[in-house]
């Protein structure tokens, strides 16, 4: 038997409802609205299933895959029209394997609540997946993070990944702009600092042009010691081979 998009869309849904009671109070829907939604449905699972967002989750998932999966469904939210039931249940249908297993336990929890919405799904999410030890260790990191051997576009890098855990610690743009530089290593921090700068974004901008002029300068002065070098070994060659040629002419002389 074949199978449409649809009907798979459909059918998963019903299987996924089928222990959930009716809820009392809605106003049954017409036809047409069934086939709208039913569309949208459609809609959605195909372009949250071709970017294959589906979370392979298990024991060991890394509780920075998992905040980073949360963003991803905030942003994919952002583009959509749905409600915060509708996000809840569209996040649930990404869900798979283990991650799946856990959601359907959980769901039977919090249904007798009511409707589910986006933030309870979120805030049930996060304290199986990122526990607040977790996040308290990863405000830790981002407190005690310096750039040490990383070059500016890693630490910036891992200086995004972490701020999100302390919003609090950059509440504004200044204090952003001072925190990366204050974990810049000393040549690039002293050179930045007497600029004075209070955007975040120019102390970025800052920090890569110093670093990039600190290699072309480090890369000149390793090519003259090369040069020197070169030169010096030319200059004794020259001065043996002149040595040796007068003292052949002294023996021959002789």
């Amino acid at each position: 038997m074949i199978i449409t998009p649809l009907e798979w869309v459909l059918g998963r849904d019903k299987v996924a409802n089928d222990d959930v009671p009716p809820v009392k109070g809605l106003p049954p829907m017409s036809a047409e609205g069934i086939y709208r939604d039913s569309l949208h449905l459609l809609g959605v699972a195909r372009l949250m299933t071709s970017r294959n967002w589906v979370l392979l989750t298990s024991g060991a998932t890394d509780p920075t895959e998992a905040e980073a999966w949360i963003l991803k469904m905030e942003k994919f939210f952002g583009v959509i029209d749905c409600s915060k039931e509708q996000k809840a249940s569209y996040a649930a249908f990404m869900l798979d394997k283990e991650a799946d297993h856990w959601w359907r336990m959980t769901r039977r929890l919090l249904e007798d609540q009511g409707p589910i919405t986006w933030r309870q799904f979120r805030e049930a999410f996060y304290k199986k997946y990122f526990p607040d030890s977790v996040r308290r260790q990863k405000v830790g990191e981002f407190i005690r993070l310096e750039q040490g051997d990383m070059t500016v576009a890693q630490y910036e890098a891992k200086f995004i990944e972490l701020s999100r855990f302390s919003p609090q610690l950059i509440a504004t743009e200044e204090e952003k702009a001072l925190k990366f530089q204050d974990g810049l290593k000393p040549y690039l921090k002293n050179k930045i600092s007497i600029l004075k700068l209070g955007v975040y974004s120019e102390v970025v901008d800052r920090a890569l042009i110093v670093e990039k002029d600190n290699e072309e300068l480090h890369q000149y002065r390793e090519q003259q010691r090369k040069r020197n070098r070169s030169d010096g070994a030319h200059g004794n060659q020259a001065q043996r081979k002149s040595t040796s040629g007068r003292n052949q002419n002294k023996g021959k002389a002789a």
